[in-house]
């Protein structure tokens, strides 16, 4: 299975790709320049997806990325930065 996560801003592809290769082999993990993609090759049923999610989620929060898509074959899903609710007093 390959996913594809699209990044807007590419300098700060190499460090969700530095997070990742801590999860899957590293030589599982690839940039794709032309289409602003990390690219990540895993078995199905991986548990590695699951993990590869909750990197990605806190790759958006602590960078201030505004949402990063994840495509794996015909299917897409963002992930979008948290935004705090307001407590009224």
């Amino acid at each position: 299975m390959e996913i594809r996560i699209s990044v807007d801003d590419g300098t700060l592809a190499p460090e969700l790709m530095r997070r990742l290769s801590g999860l899957f082999d590293p030589s599982s993990v690839s940039w794709d320049r032309a289409q602003n993609q990390v690219q990540v090759r895993s078995e199905w049923g991986s548990r590695g997806v699951t993990g590869l999610v909750e990197i990605v989620a806190a790759w958006i929060e602590e960078h201030g990325v505004t949402s990063a898509t994840l495509s794996m074959g015909d299917h897409s899903h963002t992930l979008i930065r948290s935004t705090p609710v307001p407590v009224i007093p």
